[in-house]
C-alpha cells in the first residue's frame, strides 16, 4: 500500500454499495416482481455490488467472509424467494 493511502473502511464500503441498489429501485419498479421478491431483489443486489467492491479494493477474504456469516440466513431466504420468482416468471 502507498505510503498516506488510507484503507477503505467497512462504512465506506457498505454507503458504495447501497448507493446503486437506491438508483436501480425506479428501474425495477416496472416489472412483474412482488412486493416479496423485489425485497429479495435489492438484498441479493446489495450482496453482489459488496462482494464486487472487496474484491476489487482488494479486502481480505475471510474478513469478508466473516462480515456477511450473520446474514447467511438473510441471503438464503432472498436466494429461494429468486428462484421462485424466476420460477413463476
Amino acid at each position: 500500500m502507498k505510503k498516506g493511502k488510507k484503507p477503505i473502511g467497512l462504512k465506506r464500503l457498505l454507503l458504495a454499495a447501497v448507493a446503486p441498489v437506491l438508483v436501480a429501485g425506479p428501474v425495477l419498479a416496472n416489472t412483474c416482481m412482488r412486493p416479496e421478491e423485489r425485497n429479495a431483489e435489492d438484498t441479493w443486489a446489495t450482496n453482489s455490488y459488496l462482494r464486487v467492491i472487496s474484491h476489487q479494493c482488494k479486502i481480505d477474504p475471510a474478513r469478508m467472509m466473516a462480515a456477511f456469516q450473520p446474514y447467511s440466513g438473510k441471503l438464503s431466504l432472498a436466494a429461494n424467494e429468486l428462484q421462485g420468482y424466476f420460477r413463476r416468471a
